[in-house]
């Protein structure tokens, strides 16, 4: 077996395998086309020939890091994966990765060029949206190869960085009272009253439905989400976690429910037939279904005209229903059941730090009582 190096253009080679077929006794040759440094593409060389030797070669394939991308997108994970993962992968592989070396072959991709474009998204983004395309790469090179189009997945090769820690910035009680007073009469505020008093998603909250409202008992039933299929449309499907969950109600707010069950029946006898019955608790006059997305920016614009500083995103309206009850002194394992979280870690990964304040003031006074309002005491020995 024989190799060879062929510079073509400043940074590109081609590498050249020679070997006798032990089928034929011919002599056969494999061409593959490498870019970088002349040391990386003797590196690169030494790899393939290892390869042929010991029957681990995998053939090279007209694949670019982009029409494989385009592939594994579209025939791997759009048929099975979720909707709102398929566009946001999208997103991400047609406007950062394709952009950047899609150009590239895909069997000469390698941990370098990863490395470079890590050090430079990471001048640009945050460390957690690096560190998503590079499980969004990982996930993608790993179906090549198991698919036999790469021998090695380069991903496996770097450390990628590492995720930032979020802290949300909560509403507090003024905030939320100037809100729910400029959002009164209007679609967004059972939205917001649901989302402060449940820990709800904003996907729960549009795609809650009255059959699953226990007024009288005190309770709503969350099994299902609002979401967008592949085609850009509304529909109710399972939650984010598929665990159901019966989730108590504040008297606020099932005072709420009330009042909006009462203001859908007068919206029924004034669109009448043009009136959409779809069982929503959330949604427009008509009956439409309220998108998640417009509760979100509906939410932006409403801080924005309230001349509202604060970071506090839609979402952190469930954060900050589990922040309280910690704070109240309430159980993690509550809590959790409550977030409807499929592993109790991914609670205490959020809010171990909350319950370690609610835990040194609960202690607060501690030594006041047992040692005689902190009087020094002597005498103890060691033995």
């Amino acid at each position: 077996m024989r190799g060879q190096l062929i510079k073509r253009a400043k940074g590109s080679w081609s590498i050249v395998l020679s070997y006798k077929d032990p089928a034929t006794n011919k002599w056969m040759k494999k061409w593959h086309t490498f870019h970088g440094k002349k040391p990386d593409a003797e590196k690169y060389l030494n790899e393939l020939a290892g390869q042929l030797q010991n029957g681990t070669y995998v053939p090279m394939n007209k694949f670019t890091v982009t029409t494989w991308l385009e592939y594994w997108l579209e025939e791997i994970f759009k048929p099975k994966g979720a909707a709102a993962t398929y566009k946001s992968y999208k997103d991400t592989v047609y406007n950062h990765i394709i952009p950047e070396f899609g150009m590239l072959a895909l069997q000469s991709l390698s941990a370098e060029h990863l490395q470079t474009y890590y050090n430079k998204k990471l001048q640009t983004l945050s460390s957690t949206s690096v560190l998503y395309h590079h499980r969004v790469l990982h996930t993608a090179l790993e179906h090549a190869r198991r698919f036999k189009k790469i021998q090695h997945n380069p991903c496996d090769d770097i450390t990628p960085p590492q995720k930032a820690v979020f802290e949300a910035e909560l509403p507090d009680a003024q905030m939320v009272e100037g809100v729910l007073v400029e959002i009164n009469g209007t679609v967004m505020y059972m939205p917001v009253v649901l989302a402060l008093t449940t820990g709800m998603r904003r996907g729960e909250i549009c795609g809650l439905t009255w059959s699953n409202v226990y007024l009288d008992e005190g309770f709503i039933h969350i099994g299902q989400a609002m979401k967008k299929n592949h085609e850009n449309s509304l529909v109710i499907d399972t939650t984010k976690t598929k665990r159901a969950r019966d989730i108590p109600l504040t008297e606020e707010c099932r005072v709420t429910l009330k009042a909006q069950r009462a203001a859908q029946a007068e919206a029924r006898l004034f669109f009448g037939q043009a009136y959409q019955n779809n069982d929503l608790v959330c949604c427009w006059e008509d009956g439409r279904e309220l998108d998640p997305d417009y509760v979100t920016k509906s939410w932006t614009k409403i801080k924005k005209k309230l001349g509202i500083e604060k970071k506090t995103r839609y979402h952190d309206l469930r954060h900050n229903f589990a922040t309280a009850l910690l704070t109240m002194g309430k159980n993690m394992k509550v809590v959790s059941d409550l977030l409807r979280h499929a592993d109790i870690r991914t609670t205490y990964n959020f809010y171990a730090h909350v319950e370690m304040e609610a835990k040194k003031e609960a202690i607060q006074g501690l030594d006041e009582k047992l040692f005689n309002k902190g009087k020094k005491i002597s005498g103890f020995t060691s033995r």
